[in-house]
């Protein structure tokens, strides 16, 4: 079952152009059809009780997967405010598939070898679509992207224009995924003996710079300065000065929320100064107005949000600030505006503890693998925020669901470790801290 989710794992990187079959409304990707199959086998073998598969949550040891269960279950009651069933039907299906995704992985990556495989098959996959970038790079030859007969044009008669596209059709979408690879570059670099597997990590690292840079995504670009800060700060600040800084961060977006809600002329004055601030063209205008867009919806639908995949509709049909694109490009405030406050709370207090998780499994654990891991993982969660503003929905996007559900894995790891090491230290207390 196992090599099953590692199968998975590596499917959802070939998209819908790879081995992907034509049903005719919609191409069902090899990652769709084998998480069904997954769902499928999990399903049977809990049927027949397989002590190997537990689905018994309780919530100290599944707070993710219920967070994620939950949001799922709001989103489909949703479909009695949204506008377009359409729509809402989409990011249904995502969200749901983003769910099963996590719930699988979570059950079956369970020890340090599992997680420690599920690196090297994201940092390989990954690492396939940066080979293929630098070819469609240093060739103009693209197998997969159906780019229009000017921008070829453009791409032949100027190669320092070429950019990366492999299977995405935008180009955000593809620097998106080339970011990620930095972490998992990183803890493969630190975590193997191999030298030629840490020559291809380093390898892997300059690649991920050049393209970036080709790529021009300024989110991307700006989330790669804010992990090697992140990196930065964790070496040298104390953890309760952190601590302060995190709690602070979190006080003062509950106490602006409630503010936004409870006083409208706040709202007035928050539009007023940003527009005043931005009065300009370009798309940094357009990037502000569709927040600002965003807030104003959850504003109209009293804090339920506009219900799954409907924001593109609200976008279109009732936008107060004029915007250029009906899609939000922001992770959170995708999952703010369309699934609304409780979804956004339960999202954000998870992921807060998810840092608090890897900051003090850095921290603490004896681990190498565990500690080295922690390390990038913590400062890729932190530069999340930034990549996620730079592709159009990253609710649509499911090498990200699979991303974040190998994460999620690995923190209920350390949590497993952490557990462990304190049922022994309770038995013996002069054994130290060593999970």
């Amino acid at each position: 079952m196992k090599k099953l989710g590692y199968l998975l794992i590596a499917s959802v990187f070939l998209g819908t152009d790879i081995l992907a079959v034509n049903a005719g409304i919609a191409q069902v990707s090899m990652y769709r059809m084998l998480l069904a199959l997954c769902v499928i086998t999990i399903s049977f073998i809990y049927i027949r009780r397989d002590p190997a598969v537990s689905l018994r949550f309780n919530l100290q040891d599944n707070q993710f997967r219920y967070v994620y269960l939950i949001w799922l279950i709001i989103g489909v009651f949703s479909f009695i405010w949204a506008r377009d069933s359409g729509n809402w039907m989409k990011g249904i299906f995502f969200v749901g598939v983003g769910t099963f995704t996590i719930v699988l992985t979570s059950t079956l990556m369970t020890s340090q070898r599992d997680l420690k495989k599920c690196f090297v098959i994201l940092f390989s996959m990954i690492g396939f679509h940066q080979l293929m970038g630098l070819y469609e790079i240093m060739t103009n030859h693209y197998i997969w992207a159906d780019l229009s007969g000017p921008v070829r044009a453009n791409f032949s008669a100027n190669s320092g224009a070429r950019v990366p596209y492999t299977t995405f059709t935008n180009i955000n979408d593809y620097s998106t995924l080339i970011f990620a690879s930095i972490p998992l570059s990183c803890i493969i670099l630190f975590n193997t003996n191999k030298k030629w597997l840490k020559g291809l990590s380093i390898l892997s690292i300059l690649s991920t710079l050049f393209l970036l840079y080709r790529t021009g995504s300024r989110g991307n670009q700006l989330a790669l300065i804010l992990f090697v800060f992140t990196l930065f700060i964790l070496k040298t600040m104390k953890r309760r000065y952190l601590r302060v800084i995190l709690y602070s961060i979190c006080i003062f977006m509950v106490l602006f929320i409630g503010a936004y809600f409870a006083v409208p002329s706040l709202r007035y004055s928050i539009y007023s100064v940003v527009i005043a601030f931005i009065r300009q063209s370009g798309s940094n205008v357009y990037r502000i107005n569709l927040l600002l867009n965003g807030f104003a919806f959850l504003a109209q639908s009293f804090g339920f949000g506009v219900g799954a995949g409907n924001i593109e509709t609200w976008m279109v049909e009732s936008p107060i600030f004029v915007v250029d694109a009906p899609n939000i490009h922001n992770w959170f405030m995708d999952i703010l505006v369309a699934y609304g406050l409780i979804t956004f709370i339960l999202y954000t207090l998870m992921y807060l503890y998810i840092l608090r998780q890897l900051y003090v499994s850095y921290k603490y654990s004896y681990n190498p693998f565990i500690r080295s891991s922690s390390f990038f993982l913590f400062a890729y969660v932190i530069s999340f925020v930034a990549s996620s503003i730079s592709s159009a929905s990253n609710i649509f996007i499911e090498w990200q669901w699979v991303l974040w559900a190998v994460i999620i894995a690995f923190v209920q790891l350390t949590e497993k470790k952490e557990s462990e090491n304190n049922i022994i230290k309770k038995g013996n207390p002069t054994i130290s801290n060593v999970y």
